[in-house]
């Protein structure tokens, strides 16, 4: 029923507010220009939000409600806003809630329009309730049309357009769908379809038919191998480019012609399974339907579109599928795939510099792998193991780099102060923005001011200039002293690439299937996570973790070792190689210098090498500069300890201040900040003491990774974040040791190549040495480590620096020796000892 407000009277300040509102609206639908429409809209939105929150336009407001519903739905499509499309739910909602039931013509059209905020919201949400919601709309919303309009095909074919993609989501997207929803979707395609062929409509309306239909085919084929469906889906393809006019209407031919790719590549699939192939197609020409495709998907893309995402979905979609073929087709079809993929990892990094916190998490979820595909490609297609780590850095570690200034503000005041203060404006008005309610454009626009000031700086004579993509002479200057592992697992081909200071090599790694790591990681991660009752799952755990370090071994760290020569046990008094692991996807989660199969065997990382992490290799190349300066302490080593014995709603940590005072013992000049607050903590991290040691619980937050946090006195209402420590700018501190559990558990789902963890958050604030876990840590095994630690840290004198991944090697292998029980048959407990991650060179 409708609100009885609906009815008061509107003021004339109102009425010209909604009448200048709708001239601004026609305004931006109308604009021909992308970039128009966008600022335009961008606008609108706001100037609309500002006016239905602070004046009572009575009647008048729901005038400006569904123009201002379109626009917000639009700016999420174009722009993967989730906040704009929450904002057209429900300007939607309320809508729908004032219009009368028997008003047709309002309801039927709103509640088509909610039904595909739904859909979308369940695309991106995964939320169940959603889909069932968006479904039970577009089903009225069909229902009234008909009702209203029984001899409107044209506006019919929309709404059951809209009713066939909410189940098409549902047939495609749920497990439990059923054979009744599949037949739905079916004869709801082609219901549309035979009401455009049998009526006078519109073209866009038959091409949108049959393009419905055509996907829905091309389901069918993917669920029952019918070939004929696929061949049905073929020829509406075609028949849908015939009918799209040429020049006109981009985004209908872009989704065409990839949707056409599609296809073409599962009959390329048909043909080399079973020789099957369309009718009317030579065999000669049924070997290059896999170019045919990817030359469709190529075109689509060359197609300047408004929505920046879809390049990258179609792109993910298509390799994605390349899992179906034989696995010894999948390299090859991978390399044809280089140049889409190079394409889609930059139209990602772009999307998520400029992109809210929100909307990067889910885009670099969304497109979880796609670097590491990029780079495999690159390297099956015959480019240098240089190209490949290019490629492979570009995708990861992206909400963390774009925090990072890679320009020294001080080396531009020295030249032009006026120069620098604009830059340091800008630089902070353009972080601010991903904090504070401003839109997509804004930050575009805020970006593009910092790109124009930085062009200005970079003529400046004397400037030092830090290219954005290391050289090949630097990444083996890296390496002069340790060996770079960069490990890239995807579920088509994996492989290492290891930077020495001579060279790069690749070493194939055919066994290690994401798929399997991910099957076998599940219930590991899911006992590691169980907060209580761990004795009662510490026999699976340590069992099932015990055969995955083995796997790691057999599978990746024993063919690397051997590749690097690294082939024999070695003894405390020896000297022992270095070896820095860069992993991806699933393995960040895993210490791969806990691999092997004894402790007592040569077949054992840890008694092979000295390994350290890093999240990214521009995470080494930030701290690189500082390694010189880093051999010899000139000064008493100051050590801050932050000690959290007591913490609001969680256990005790009653050995926390024993690890303060065996810090004191091996270094004098240390304070002990107890019971902190936050404030407090980063206050005295600011004053960058050479080693700041905390020893308080740690948490993963794993729906916001930048909350993940260390628990402080006042943590409850200012945790210890992520966030904030990646703002640090630290010079002078050479290390942060985290006696806590999880800070280095990179553990959110499908966003473990970003490396937001408090571990990786130090290291690229500028700490060059970072200790943290993998997983919990008891507070005995905490103790044990870090007195062994600080012991073997202070035998080292005023070169400690250069020792810290020593330190924790020895500390964590005497520790290991005694986790040794008859329990584990003296196989030694490494959920107990292995955690222990070293960050840095």
């Amino acid at each position: 029923m409708a609100d009885s407000n609906l009815d008061a009277p509107s003021s004339p300040q109102s009425a010209n507010t909604t009448s200048g509102l709708a001239q601004l609206a026609a305004t931006f639908s109308a604009a021909a220009d992308f970039n128009d429409i966008s600022a335009l809209r961008s606008q609108y939105i706001k100037a609309a939000q500002i006016t239905i929150k602070t004046m009572d336009l009575g009647p008048q407001k729901f005038q400006v409600l569904e123009p201002l519903a379109r626009a917000c739905y639009a700016e999420y499509a174009a722009v993967n806003d989730w906040d704009a499309l929450e904002s057209a739910i429900e300007y939607y909602g309320e809508l729908i809630q004032n219009t009368d039931e028997d008003d047709l013509e309002n309801s039927s059209r709103l509640a088509a329009a909610y039904a595909r905020c739904m859909q979308d919201r369940f695309m991106r949400g995964r939320n169940e309730k959603d889909l069932e919601k968006a479904v039970e709309f577009a089903s009225e919303s069909v229902g009234m049309t008909k009702r209203w309009q029984s001899t409107n095909s044209t506006l019919v074919i929309e709404r059951l357009g809209i009713l066939w993609l909410c189940l098409f989501t549902k047939v495609h997207q749920l497990d439990d769908s059923t054979k009744e929803d599949f037949d739905r979707m079916m004869k709801t395609a082609e219901e549309a379809n035979d009401l455009a062929q049998q009526q006078m409509v519109e073209t866009s309306k038959v091409i949108e038919a049959k393009s419905n239909l055509g996907i829905a085919y091309q389901h069918r084929w993917d669920q029952q191998s019918d070939f004929e469906s696929l061949e049905m889906s073929l020829a509406l393809g075609r028949e849908v480019l015939d009918l799209l006019p040429s020049g006109q209407d981009a985004d209908a031919r872009a989704v065409a012609l990839s949707n056409l790719s599609f296809r073409l590549q599962r009959a390329y699939l048909c043909y080399v399974l079973e020789k099957k192939f369309p009718t009317g197609l030579e065999e000669s020409k049924a070997e290059n339907l896999f170019e045919d495709a990817l030359k469709y998907l190529s075109d689509s893309m060359s197609i300047h579109k408004e929505h920046l995402l879809s390049d990258p979905e179609n792109t993910l979609t298509f390799v994605l599928y390349i899992r179906e073929f034989p696995l010894e087709c999948r390299g090859y079809l991978l390399a044809k795939c280089v140049d889409i993929l190079r394409s889609s990892v930059r139209i990602i990094r772009d999307y998520c510099s400029v992109a809210s916190q929100n909307d990067q998490r889910d885009c670099l979820s969304t497109f979880y792998g796609l670097s590491r595909y990029a780079a495999a490609a690159a390297l099956q297609a015959g480019e240098t193991p240089y190209q490949s780590l290019l490629l492979h850095e570009e995708g990861r570690a992206i909400m963390v780099s774009l925090q990072q200034e890679m320009t020294d503000i001080y080396s531009i005041q020295m030249h032009n102060e006026d120069l620098a203060n604009e830059y340091s404006q800008a630089l902070e008005k353009f972080r601010a923005s991903f904090k504070a309610p401003t839109s997509f454009y804004e930050r575009q626009s805020s970006k593009k001011r910092l790109a124009e000031l930085r062009e200005r700086i970079s003529k400046i004579p004397g400037i030092p200039q830090v290219s954005e993509q290391p050289s090949e002479a630097l990444m083996h200057e890296i390496a002069k002293d340790r060996d770079v592992v960069v490990i890239n697992v995807t579920d088509l081909v994996s492989n290492a690439i290891l930077i020495t200071k001579e060279a790069f090599r690749v070493i194939q790694l055919p066994n290690l299937d994401e798929n399997q790591l991910s099957e076998d990681s599940w219930e590991i991660q899911t006992l590691l996570a169980k907060e209580q009752d761990q004795e009662e799952v510490f026999h699976d755990l340590h069992t099932n973790l015990s055969k995955f370090l083995r796997d790691l071994w057999k599978n990746l760290a024993k063919p690397v070792l051997e590749a690097l020569g690294h082939r024999q046990a070695l003894g405390k008094s020896d000297s022992w190689p270095s070896v820095t692991w860069i992993s991806s996807g699933i393995l960040c989660l895993y210490p791969i210098h806990a691999a092997g199969l004894g402790l007592h065997t040569e077949a054992n990382t840890m008694n092979r090498v000295i390994s350290s992490y890093a999240p990214s290799l521009s995470s080494l190349v930030r701290l690189h500069g500082r390694e010189s300066k880093e051999k010899y302490m000139d000064e008493p080593t100051e050590v801050v300890i932050v000690s959290m014995p007591e913490t609001t709603d969680r256990s005790s940590l009653d050995l926390s201040t024993d690890e303060a005072a065996a810090i004191a013992q091996n270094f004098p000049n240390s304070t002990l900040l107890k019971s902190q607050t936050t404030e407090q903590v980063l206050s005295a991290v600011a004053k960058e003491p050479h080693i700041v040691h905390f020893s308080c619980h740690g948490e993963v937050d794993y729906s916001q990774p930048l909350l993940s946090k260390m628990l402080t006195s006042n943590w409850q209402t200012s945790p210890l974040t992520v966030a904030d420590l990646q703002m640090l700018n630290i010079k002078r501190s050479r290390l942060a040791f985290l006696s806590a559990c999880f800070t280095a558990n990179a553990g959110v789902e499908n966003m473990q190549d970003e490396g937001n963890h408090i571990a990786g958050a130090l290291h690229c604030a500028g700490f060059s040495n970072v200790v943290g876990s993998s997983w919990y840590v008891g507070e005995r095994a905490a103790l044990e480590v870090t007195k062994r630690f600080y012991e073997e840290l202070a035998r080292a004198g005023e070169s400690w620096t250069k020792d810290v991944a020593k330190a924790l090697h020895f500390a964590v292998m005497d520790f290991r020796e005694n986790t040794r029980t008859a329990g584990n048959r003296m196989r030694g407990d490494p959920v107990s000892w292995a955690p222990f991650l070293h960050f840095g060179g």
